[in-house]
């Protein structure tokens, strides 16, 4: 059982295809068997009011052939199609109280998983599928605390016969779980 200081994080999301503005200069990455990276980067995007911090999570295919995987449960459990969780150790405490949340989706089986791997995400070699959250709001981290952040993909529950099946057709799918490198995050 993890220490009470390393909370789940979950947050309602925003996605994009890219951050145009995401400070790149402090990546963190463990690199996979299949050449699958899973990456945090710390950045700022402009918002109505003011500048806000954000921390983006990156899966990028630095191997030599396509893969695919359905899109990812984003900082919410999902042992169907997989997901990406953010998970904090606190370094230093705050004033304020450290908060945490979580979740999960429960969904049915599947009926037809070539059918479904039509709509997957497929990155060939080089490309990147990334999500972007609010690094304060959103993660609930507390401005004035230091933390140290962990990014794991959790591949998605295929059975044997699926990924036969999904191999007989071409069709290569992560099958390992991912983990970044820590990323410390201090007061700004």
């Amino acid at each position: 059982m993890k220490r009470a200081t390393d909370l789940v994080l979950v947050a309602a999301l925003t996605i994009t295809c890219a951050l145009s503005n995401a400070q790149d200069d402090s990546p963190s990455t463990r690199p996979a068997n299949n050449s699958i990276h899973l990456v945090l980067i710390l950045g700022n995007r402009e918002g109505a009011l003011a500048t806000e911090e954000t921390l983006t999570i990156r899966m990028s295919n630095e191997g030599n052939a396509s893969v695919s995987f359905p899109e990812p449960g984003q900082l919410c459990g999902d042992s169907l199609d997989g997901f990406v969780m953010v998970y904090k150790k606190i370094l230093s405490r705050s004033a304020n109280v450290q908060l945490g949340r979580g979740c999960v989706v429960d969904k049915v089986a599947r009926t037809d998983v070539l059918a479904e791997a039509k709509k997957w995400k497929t990155l060939a070699p080089k490309e990147v599928y990334e999500f972007t959250v609010s690094l304060r709001g959103a993660l609930l981290l507390n401005a004035n605390g230091r933390y140290e952040l962990t990014a794991k993909y959790y591949p998605p529950h295929l059975t044997s016969a699926e990924l036969s099946l999904l191999t007989a057709n071409g069709i290569t799918v992560v099958q390992e779980t991912l983990e970044s490198l820590p990323l410390l995050v201090e007061p700004r």
